[in-house]
């Protein structure tokens, strides 16, 4: 990526951010997820992987904003701006954390999924 590229990728991701919705899904009365909703259209769901959290996804949440589509990308429990319960990292509450975020109302059930590690 050339110096133009990235610079007009940051003017895109600050005139993103103000399509930016910024909450909390909460899982249990322990743990709350944060979560990033940007845009309006056929929702995308982005997973990061282990010690990274959804700010990893602003490359390509940017670009597939502008091009019409609806990027949600949510912290994992210990990441980011999620809660740290202390407990509940197994993969039956991990996956229950997904399944919330995906029922929390926001984008539907018909989504696609993009995940990382």
């Amino acid at each position: 990526m050339n110096r133009r590229d990235i610079l007009k990728s940051l003017s895109t991701a600050s005139a993103g951010a103000a399509l930016m919705q910024a909450g909390t899904a909460g899982t249990s009365p322990s743990a709350q997820l944060y979560v990033r909703d940007w845009g309006k259209g056929k929702p995308v769901l982005f997973v990061h992987g282990w010690a990274f959290n959804s700010d990893m996804w602003q490359y390509q949440m940017v670009p597939l904003t502008d091009s019409g589509l609806r990027c949600i990308a949510y912290d994992r429990r210990l990441h980011g701006r999620s809660s740290d319960p202390g407990a509940g990292y197994d993969a039956d509450t991990l996956a229950a954390d997904l399944a919330s975020v995906i029922d929390s109302g926001r984008h539907g059930h018909r989504l696609s999924k993009m995940a990382h590690g």
